[in-house]
């Protein structure tokens, strides 16, 4: 999996985009990846883009209660932590609103559907254009 990530992350680099949104530890904390773990894997997208010139929006994720209070905390507090480090705009929770809601998700509560997708663009754009706008984007 760590090497189809880093293919994907270097061909994205490559195109050289103006903005990224990383959203990356969803599956790291369903599959029970060491927080170290996924904060590396963070780190290391994080500067690859920096690098390709990138800005970046960090989308966050939340942890919920099944590992316990201590990994909680520190993979709630892994998002804000970066995004500090490195100066990037936050989007702190990138499901928000619509994880576990039968409506917005997939059977299992855990995917997005369609509605789901939209309401996440929803929720999300005012900070790409706040970003885009900081950016001196122009519309097209």
């Amino acid at each position: 999996m760590q090497q189809r990530r880093e293919a994907r992350a270097a061909e994205a680099a490559a195109s050289k985009p103006d903005l990224v949104i990383l959203e990356l530890g969803t599956n790291d904390l369903l599959n029970n990846v060491a927080l170290r773990t996924t904060r590396t894997n963070l780190v290391r997208l994080i500067r690859r883009f920096q690098t390709a010139v990138a800005r970046i929006i960090l989308a966050g994720m939340i942890a919920d209660d099944r590992r316990g209070a201590t990994y909680k905390q520190g993979f709630d507090a892994l998002y804000p932590a970066l995004a500090t480090k490195y100066a990037l705009p936050l989007y702190p929770y990138f499901l928000e609103g619509v994880a576990n809601d039968p409506a917005l998700t997939q059977e299992g509560g855990l995917h997005p559907n369609a509605a789901g997708v939209r309401a996440i663009v929803t929720r999300v754009a005012p900070l790409v254009e706040r970003t885009l706008d900081e950016m001196g984007a122009k519309p097209q």
